[in-house]
């Protein structure tokens, strides 16, 4: 493990679990090196040995930064959640976020995170606005979308409420800032409820709202890449387990972690409380159902489920284009954005 220490941290920690992807590993590297931030930075690191050697030697590439290595056994991919959970180990500031290794979560919004937090016990974890972004080799051209703009605060002061909203129009927390306590907490529990990343993903982003308040801030806060190809080769879906029968004893473990949880923060004993996760999951269940396309859904019993999502996706790729520009953002997003595109399209051409 190598470990930096060259001046005090802000009180942030950002984890960057990394997987084979050296080259991102490097650009987002760039991006905080630029950004002249005084957080901590955790690189988790499961790569296979030919891609480890290239990882240590980016980190030591950046003398400014203050990194702690981790270095994982390929064990670790098996369960994703299982390496996010380890990496809060090295976490030793007040506060601390995940970013993805492809992502940007800018500096300024994590302060304006930090300081909302500062002076709100109440809320359990901070997130702003999203956009997507793509660089179009053909054109050399950025292209970009505002993404997840049905994100909204979640500020009843009934953790039941909380959860019914968060159930109602699902917004992922795991990226958000959080108290680094609380997060290492949700992550223990994340991987002694689940085993697998579809509820390994959903467990964390509920506990968060059991525990406190989520706020979006009106701050440009992250930038996601879209890669077309890596979408149809994630996890197995809820769908997969039903088909597989594993569904069932899945959830017995995920309905258990929340209604514990919920009945201690809230007036429900835990009776009560499982009554609520079955209810809203049911509710949960019937929009996933909907949102399975129908293209998808009547081939599934006969082909994989990721073969025909990725089929699906790269046939249909050409109608999402329509949705991006190559714009100027607004005002507001301009410094950010600007550096980002400027690192986006600086690695391209490496």
């Amino acid at each position: 493990m190598i470990v930096k220490k060259n001046y005090n941290s802000k009180n942030c920690t950002i984890v960057i679990p990394v997987y084979n992807r050296p080259n991102y590993l490097k650009r987002i590297l760039n991006y905080y090196n630029s950004s002249s931030i005084n957080f901590d930075i955790v690189i988790a690191d499961s790569s296979n040995k030919e891609f480890i050697q290239q990882d240590e030697e980016i980190v030591k590439s950046f003398e400014k930064l203050k990194i702690i290595y981790k270095k994982y056994s390929d064990d670790f991919n098996t369960y994703y959640y299982k390496k996010k959970a380890d990496s809060l180990k090295y976490a030793e500031t007040k506060y601390c976020l995940f970013c993805a290794v492809d992502d940007f979560i800018t500096p300024e919004a994590i302060n304006k995170s930090i300081e909302f937090l500062d002076k709100h016990s109440d809320y359990s974890c901070v997130h702003g606005d999203y956009i997507s972004f793509r660089f179009d080799k053909k054109t050399q051209k950025f292209y970009w979308k505002n993404i997840y703009t049905y994100y909204k605060s979640i500020d009843s002061s009934k953790p039941e409420e909380r959860l019914n909203d968060q159930f109602t129009n699902y917004i992922q927390t795991i990226y958000s800032v959080h108290r680094t306590n609380q997060l290492k907490m949700i992550f223990q529990e994340n991987i002694k409820y689940s085993d697998d990343a579809r509820f390994g993903e959903i467990l964390p982003s509920l506990l968060d709202v059991i525990h406190g308040k989520m706020k979006r801030l009106n701050a440009f806060y992250c930038a996601r890449e879209k890669i077309f190809d890596s979408d149809a080769k994630t996890c197995s879906t809820i769908m997969n387990f039903i088909k597989k029968g594993t569904y069932e004893a899945k959830y017995k473990k995920f309905r258990e972690c929340l209604s514990e949880h919920l009945s201690r923060h809230s007036n429900l004993n835990l009776q009560n409380s499982r009554r609520v996760i079955d209810e809203n999951w049911k509710f949960y269940m019937k929009q996933l159902k909907r949102n399975h396309h129908p293209i998808i859904y009547k081939f599934e019993k006969y082909f994989d489920y990721k073969i025909i999502k990725e089929f699906y996706r790269m046939s249909f790729r050409r109608n999402d284009y329509k949705s991006w520009t190559a714009s100027n953002p607004p005002l507001e997003y301009f410094n950010d954005f600007n550096k980002i595109k400027n690192i986006v399209l600086l690695t391209s051409l490496e």
